[in-house]
């Protein structure tokens, strides 16, 4: 169960080169210009820094960065971590027993590497804080650095635990952050400055043993799986329907007529806390699976064009107005909105962007 979290769908879904592509600058100036290969790719480069890069288009422009220059660190900072090391630590995360564990794993392996990279965790009641710190060439490279740190560990912690991490805040230190106050594309979560940078999430999660899995290259099946629990966790609904789990059970359960969290609960035969329990364990929020239901729903009379008062008689509401209500609530979408979202999302990104970024991979491993 993939929907960790329940996500506005105005959002940026992309970050601009000129920011999160900064290493990708830095190399070129060593003559390792990667952007004519995400062109070739399929991925806009353009040299002035406003082209937007997705998460699948971010992921190969890391990988033909470490590549290029022999160093999964990007070559920034002061310390090396040749390539194939980050291999080697999501193999040895694997065998740990609780995401507790894996993160104290990753920390251990950041230091005996000597990449003057620093992982934190911290508690504080029912919240997770893990800061990163690295020391980088200059400030620009640190702040992006530490971005990237943050996004490879939300890659392996979300891979670790089968489902998308829910993070509730991501902090930069860069007061010129181009999502400063915004929702972060890669993390769905809101951007804010604080000293340090990090990435808050419930602190229940630290207690979740991995989910069991079969590892050939580790980093490329962790960031395919990460890219198809965005692409789901963006989409505007999901077909949930034949998951063995308390998240499918209440899909299906929604799916043959909405209901409130109460009412749900009643048809299941769970008492509320239970069933706000099991979802929390499967990384699941009753809004976005309440949302998925009601839009599968209406999927066939959406793509038909239906009037709404059509829609509503055919989902069993008494008029128009009723089922606009609550379109509203179980979506944040107006019946307008809605038809112009994407029903099954756009995918973890385009076939020719995932097929180079398995080749370079493949380099790595």
């Amino acid at each position: 169960m993939i929907l960790a979290a329940d996500h506005s769908a105005a959002r940026p879904a992309a970050m601009p080169l000129g920011w999160i592509g900064h290493t990708a600058s830095l190399a070129a100036r060593q003559g390792y210009d990667v952007r004519p290969d995400l062109e070739a790719a399929g991925a806009a480069a353009r040299l002035d820094g406003t082209s937007p890069l997705g998460a699948a288009e971010y992921l190969l422009m890391c990988a033909l960065i470490i590549n290029a220059v022999d160093d999964e660190m990007h070559g920034v900072s002061r310390g090396r971590m040749n390539r194939g090391t980050a291999n080697l630590m999501v193999q040895a995360v694997a065998a740990t027993r609780d995401l507790a564990g894996a993160i104290d794993t990753f920390s251990r392996f950041f230091v005996v590497a000597g990449t003057f990279c620093r992982l934190s965790l911290e508690t504080s009641g029912d919240e997770a804080r893990l800061a990163f710190r690295a020391d980088s060439l200059d400030l620009r490279a640190q702040q992006v650095v530490e971005e990237m740190l943050a996004t490879f560990l939300h890659i392996q912690m979300s891979f670790y635990l089968g489902f998308l991490l829910p993070l509730s805040r991501f902090d930069t230190t860069a007061p010129d952050h181009p999502l400063l106050g915004a929702t972060h594309p890669y993390f769905l979560s809101p951007v804010a400055l604080r000293n340090t940078t990090a990435v808050r999430f419930p602190a229940a999660y630290l207690a979740r043993p991995p989910k069991p899995k079969v590892l050939g290259n580790p980093l490329l099946e962790g960031e395919m799986a990460w890219l198809n629990y965005l692409a789901r966790a963006r989409s505007v609904a999901y077909d949930a329907s034949g998951e063995d789990s308390l998240s499918g059970s209440l899909f299906r359960c929604l799916s043959e007529g909405d209901a409130d969290f109460e009412t749900a609960s009643r048809r299941l035969g769970l008492a509320s806390s239970e069933l706000r329990r099991g979802l929390t364990q499967e990384g699941a929020s009753f809004r976005s699976i309440r949302r998925a239901a009601l839009v599968r729903r209406a999927a066939p009379g959406l793509n038909a064009g239906d009037r709404a008062d059509d829609l509503a008689e055919s989902l069993g509401y008494s008029d128009a107005r009723s089922f606009r209500r609550a379109l509203k609530l179980a979506t944040g979408l107006s019946l307008a909105e809605l038809r112009g979202q994407s029903v099954d999302g756009d995918g973890p990104g385009p076939a020719s962007v995932l097929a180079r970024l398995a080749a370079e991979k493949a380099r790595q491993a």
